[in-house]
């Protein structure tokens, strides 16, 4: 990942966390913020041109990562129906619960490690409106990069 963004710069940085937010199996934006934010309080980046980029290729990630979530649950949604043992009857409570709290499960979901990618796949799967999870991941993921490229800087200032 150093490599990546020593050569690519804010291109390198932007790819990594699009990906990430795409659910595929990159390091995640809390290792690549934090080395980054380290980077910054060095003078090889911009505070402000990082967070801008981070989050556009967070939301960007988010949004691809809905769209095929979207689109495609019909083709794996019935056999993970079926494995998971989950009856038409709990998807339909799934779904109402997710219609009532899910822009604040998509929210708070950007803000928890381990939750960031899943807390979408219900977003694209129950076609919740395509202008809310826009909304709610951008705040989520606003705040989010911010206070990890504020971490990763900290850290960068006090190593000698």
């Amino acid at each position: 990942m150093h490599q990546i963004i020593a050569e690519w710069g804010y291109w390198g940085i932007f790819f990594i966390i699009m990906m990430d937010n795409m659910n595929v199996p990159f390091p995640p934006t809390e290792v690549i913020l934090s080395m980054t934010g380290w980077f910054i309080a060095r003078g090889i980046f911009n505070f402000w041109m990082v967070y801008l980029v981070s989050t556009i290729a967070g939301i960007v990630g988010c949004i691809i990562f809905y769209w095929v979530m979207r689109v495609g649950h019909e083709k794996f949604m019935p056999k993970l129906q079926k494995w998971l043992r989950i009856s038409d009857k709990k998807l339909l409570k799934a779904n109402n619960f997710f219609f009532k709290y899910g822009g604040l499960g998509v929210f708070l979901g950007r803000l928890i490690p381990g939750m960031r990618t899943i807390s979408l796949i219900p977003a694209g799967i129950f076609n919740y409106p395509f202008w809310k999870f826009v909304l709610f991941i951008a705040l989520g993921t606003a705040i989010w990069n911010g206070g990890l490229l504020f971490l990763g800087h900290i850290a960068g200032n006090m190593a000698p």
